[in-house]
This record gives C-alpha cells, sequence and structure tokens, in this order.
C-alpha cells in the first residue's frame, strides 16, 4: 500500500494513534491499532529505536546497488510499508527483499 505525501502529512497532524486509525480509515486504509501506534512513534519521534532496525540502518544494502523489486525491477521502497515491518515496491505493491 502506498501513501502520498498527503497523507503522510495527514498522519503527522493526528494527536493519538486511535485518531491515526480514524484518519487512516476515512481516507481508505485500514491499520490495526498496533501497526498505528508504530506509524505514530515513527512519524512522531517518539519511541525507542529496536535493535533490529538500527541493524537495518547500519548495515543496510549497499547505496551502490539499490533494491530491486522482483515483480516489476523497480528501486522505490513504499515508505509507510517500513512501519508495517515489510518493505513494499512503491510501483507494485510486492514484498521487496
Amino acid at each position: 500500500m502506498k501513501f502520498t505525501s498527503e497523507e503522510i502529512k495527514l498522519a503527522m497532524t493526528c494527536a493519538t494513534p486511535v485518531e491515526l486509525i480514524e484518519k487512516a480509515a476515512a481516507a481508505g486504509h485500514e491499520l490495526t491499532p498496533e501497526a498505528a501506534r508504530v506509524a505514530y512513534e515513527t512519524l512522531h519521534g517518539t519511541g525507542d529505536v529496536s535493535d533490529d532496525m538500527l541493524e537495518n540502518l547500519s548495515a543496510g544494502a549497499s547505496c551502490s546497488e539499490p533494491m530491486r523489486c522482483s515483480q516489476c525491477g523497480g528501486t522505490e521502497i513504499d515508505p509507510m510499508s517500513k512501519l508495517r515491518g515489510s518493505l513494499l515496491c512503491a510501483h507494485c505493491g510486492a514484498i521487496v527483499s
């Protein structure tokens, strides 16, 4: 699922994860309470960064070789998919590994 910059900006205005769930539903997206909490904490800079997240950031894919979608070959990752724990192609929605 790809979110527009307008939807991300709208999510930034939410005061609580519950409000984020409501605004997502109004925009036609379904968020679980856990996904809303993670998204809220990520967007608002609250919460701790897990060891796994730090490892992914520090030892992630090489800058010289971008990750490619096995379905369409795209290299753009849906930024909101990271909040749900999977990297999804921004073009076709397939899981990128």
